[in-house]
């Protein structure tokens, strides 16, 4: 039985991912900052390595382990405005904390070939957006992590990419309501729509041994958002 570590799994898609992997017979571990975890989540401080050490071993050793981070909402904002404590605050959950989870779950998705480590954010980190600084750096940064990820540990059967969804999808709701001013209303017209069951669909193949061939890549689940 394959076990998947979600981090972010109080956001929309963090839930919804949870519930199908739970259905199809996976042993699924929902994990969030104590800041914003919900009921039924493990509430952990996710940079402390300590907390991750001891998460880590409650996984069963009986598969392929997985590791998904789901991004956390981000302020809005100039670059000017930003002050220290939100530029912090972005940082734990989306660089710090996946980069403290991915270091510490490293043992476990080594040990047995097949395991993958996905970073799932928003496409808007690939495209400029008046305001959002803090979105780009968030995104940029996890793309990147993949990548180290990917290059790093492939040799062990470790696969590891970076899911790019489209901003006007509901897994990114906390993105919207974050920043209700700086997303157009309507997407571009030649953005088709993308809903969660789209996004977890693309997610179960990238969990799964038909995905080997792919490593280190950022995969679009944006509806054609990027091609503008």
């Amino acid at each position: 039985m394959q076990s998947v570590v979600i981090l972010g799994a109080s956001c929309a898609l963090g839930r919804a991912l949870s519930e199908r992997l739970t259905r199809t017979g996976t042993h699924v571990i929902p994990v969030d900052d104590v800041s914003v975890a919900g009921e039924g989540i493990h509430a952990i401080d996710v940079t402390d390595e300590s907390a991750w050490t001891a998460l880590v071993e409650t996984i069963p050793e009986t598969g392929p382990v997985h590791l998904v981070v789901c991004a956390g909402a981000v302020d809005a904002g100039g670059l000017l405005d930003a002050t220290p404590d939100v530029w912090d605050r972005t940082v734990r959950r989306n660089q710090l904390g996946p980069v403290v989870a991915t270091k510490r779950m490293l043992p476990a998705l080594t040990h047995t070939r097949g395991s993958r480590a996905l970073y799932i954010r928003s496409a808007l980190g690939n495209s400029a957006l008046a305001g959002a600084p803090l979105l780009h750096a968030a995104g940029g940064a996890l793309s990147q992590l993949a990548r180290n990820v990917a290059v790093n540990h492939a040799d062990k059967g470790l696969r590891a990419n970076a899911v790019l969804v489209s901003p006007y999808c509901v897994a990114f709701e906390e993105l919207s309501l974050a920043m209700p001013d700086l997303l157009p209303e309507n997407p571009p017209p030649q953005s088709a729509p993308v809903g969660l069951d789209d996004v977890i669909e693309v997610i179960g193949f990238l969990l799964s041994p038909a995905s080997d061939g792919i490593n280190g890549a950022e995969i679009p689940v944006d509806g054609g958002y990027l091609a503008q």
